[in-house]
């Protein structure tokens, strides 16, 4: 089967176009809380049933998370918070506010994300401690679970007292790259250590959470210079990807145009047919099982057709 140049122009064309629609790509957010009234689904935050998706997973300095109808980052009287509520003391050292351990379904892809971001503040009398001779109400962080139940953190923030006493809008860098955890994210975590300083925060405790969303790329024509990588020359060729490399029997085939196209007797033009196959990066020795076949199979031996049956080797 020879080589196929207009086809491959063709998907060197449809890269291009890619390339560019993604230069004119707008912001993307997926906001996992806005915490208006009509709350999560079936649980109304307006009928207290904030609780049903926001808990402590685990920490004892833990006292109570509710829906604050009358706090609201941008002042919108229809709407509102979560108000955390906790209380510091020796042993009592944290507490994991989550929204569950299946709070994404599907799970979320920090590839498709750059930050986490929110909006937060703190009551004025919450416990505070030292960093560098700045006072601040504990190191705030945000993170999610791992599959082992383990937590894993985005990063967090100082919430210095001469900021957080206002709404204080937080965003953190996320990478799926840096951490492959962040591939799926099924939760998501709100976490205050009290010795994360020293002295430890000892008292109560107050803050509010607000518009919590993962951040998308913005509008690269307009924001960001793309980053041009070195141009390649493109080869021409069709390019055969295994379609799930986890499938024992998977296959990837192409079959001709027709099913006339005989090898003997001249087939549907009356002339013989040559048929030539150059194979080119064949997976290497690492990826143990992969074959490569060519059939020349009469159509009568084939109870399924040849067109759409991705199992030749088997029927026939």
């Amino acid at each position: 089967m020879k080589r196929n140049p207009t086809l491959a122009a063709a998907l060197l064309g449809a890269v291009i176009l890619a390339a560019g629609n993604l230069a004119q790509a707008q912001t993307t957010n997926f906001f996992v809380d806005r915490f208006d009234p009509s709350g999560q689904g079936t649980n109304i935050y307006s009928s207290g049933m904030i609780t049903n998706v926001w808990g402590n997973w685990f920490g004892s300095a833990w006292q109570s998370n509710v829906w604050d109808s009358a706090s609201d980052s941008s002042n919108n009287p229809a709407s509102g918070s979560m108000k955390i509520v906790a209380s510091f003391a020796p042993g009592i050292d944290q507490f994991v506010v989550f929204n569950g351990f299946n709070g994404f379904v599907p799970g979320v892809n920090a590839l498709q994300w750059t930050n986490l971001q929110c909006d937060v503040r703190f009551d004025p009398g919450s416990a505070t401690s030292v960093n560098g001779g700045v006072t601040n109400f504990g190191h705030l962080e945000f993170g999610t679970g791992t599959p082992t139940f383990g937590q894993t953190y985005f990063g967090g923030v100082d919430a210095v007292t001469s900021v957080y006493t206002n709404w204080t809008h937080v965003s953190i860098p996320i990478s799926a790259i840096i951490n492959p955890d962040f591939t799926n994210i099924y939760t998501l975590i709100i976490h205050i250590y009290g010795p994360y300083y020293t002295p430890a925060l000892a008292g109560n405790t107050t803050l509010w959470i607000d518009n919590i969303k993962f951040v998308g790329r913005t509008n690269l024509a307009t924001t960001e210079r793309p980053i041009v990588a070195p141009l390649q020359k493109a080869t021409h060729a069709l390019r055969f990807f295994a379609g799930d490399t986890s499938a024992t029997y998977m296959r990837e085939n192409i079959a001709t145009a027709y099913d006339s196209m005989s090898w003997i007797d001249g087939g549907m033009f009356g002339f013989p047919f040559t048929y030539a196959i150059t194979v080119a990066n064949f997976p290497d020795k690492v990826y143990q099982g992969y074959e490569y076949h060519m059939f020349l199979v009469p159509l009568n031996y084939l109870r399924y057709g040849a067109y759409d049956n991705s199992f030749v080797d088997y029927d026939a």
